[in-house]
């Protein structure tokens, strides 16, 4: 009996034991817990902003062009400024709706589209060399092609990313219609689905003719391929606001975009990267014009 005394005090003892070094470890936790509760979100995770991008261009050049401004964007505004690829011109509302992005960077007409859809709100618009806001598309052809006049496009095949592009269609099909030209009935259109894929084609010989934006061709097609006209002015790309709550994060987002400027040599790194100037506050009145293009050539928005 005594035996069994012994064992039953020495199990009460170490019972007692664990229960008490339980009760510390839980109120050690609970206080670090408590401790993490009084930092600052911040300090736990960067704040997460998704901002799409209109595909006008191949997911590895696109990625190219717009990573680095997105890295600024993160550094300047303290938010972790996440990249959504927008898969093509016509899929970039189903993009937006998947990964439920709150900024976007895209053409104008886009963001046509975007204002009927998600009411969407301008932030800035990109600016050339001369400080507009606008810039003209551009015809191109292979050097040493009998195509010497944009007239002489009549009965051609002629490349392009999208029908729904700014500067990539609607800015030739305006002035080619001008020129007596319709799209479809006096020439043919290759869709290629961005604008690296339609400079290719036409280098390839697949296409007579192509259009793209003012910096669409690549160093690397020098003496390849030849502008044969600079085409009607259009907008240039815009970032946009999707959500109606974001006001902290677009003053944040619209004051890093306006203090981009060449004479800051990591700046000039993004915007030359971009084919930009700078970015500037847009004025709604710019994008009527575009919004009647689109229009009389009834193209959808």
């Amino acid at each position: 009996m005594m035996t069994l005394n012994i064992k039953s005090e020495s199990k009460r003892r170490n019972n007692l034991l664990t229960v008490g070094l339980a009760f510390l470890l839980s109120s050690f936790s609970l206080m670090l817990f408590a401790s993490c509760g009084n930092l600052s979100r911040g300090s736990l995770s960067q704040e997460a902003v998704k901002m799409a991008v209109l595909p006008a261009y191949s997911t590895a050049l696109t990625s190219h062009k717009y990573l680095p401004l997105l890295n600024y964007l993160s550094r300047e505004t303290g938010y972790e400024v996440q990249y959504i690829w927008g898969q093509s011109y016509s899929g970039l509302g189903a993009a937006i709706e998947t990964s439920g992005a709150d900024f976007v960077i895209c053409d104008p007409l886009a963001y046509l589209t975007l204002q009927k859809t998600h009411r969407a709100r301008l932030l800035v618009i990109s600016v050339g060399a001369d400080g507009q806001s606008e810039a003209p598309g551009m015809i191109f052809v292979p050097q040493g092609s009998p195509i010497t006049d944009p007239r002489s496009l009549k009965g051609k095949l002629v490349a392009c990313a999208s029908m729904q592009s700014s500067e990539g269609f609607i800015s030739q099909a305006v002035y080619l219609k001008s020129l007596g030209l319709l799209a479809g009935r006096d020439y043919r259109l290759l869709v290629c689905g961005t604008m690296d894929e339609a400079v290719k084609k036409v280098a390839e010989g697949k296409a007579q003719a192509g259009f793209g934006g003012p910096d669409c061709l690549d160093p690397a097609m020098t003496g390849q391929l030849i502008p044969l006209a600079g085409t009607d002015p259009v907008p240039g790309w815009l970032c946009l606001s999707l959500k109606g709550d974001n006001y902290e994060v677009e003053e944040k987002l619209t004051q890093a975009f306006l203090r981009l400027g060449l004479e800051n040599t990591e700046h000039k790194k993004v915007l030359e990267g971009l084919g930009y100037n700078g970015f500037a506050i847009p004025q709604e009145a710019g994008l009527k014009g575009l919004e009647e293009m689109a229009k009389g050539l009834k193209v959808p928005f």
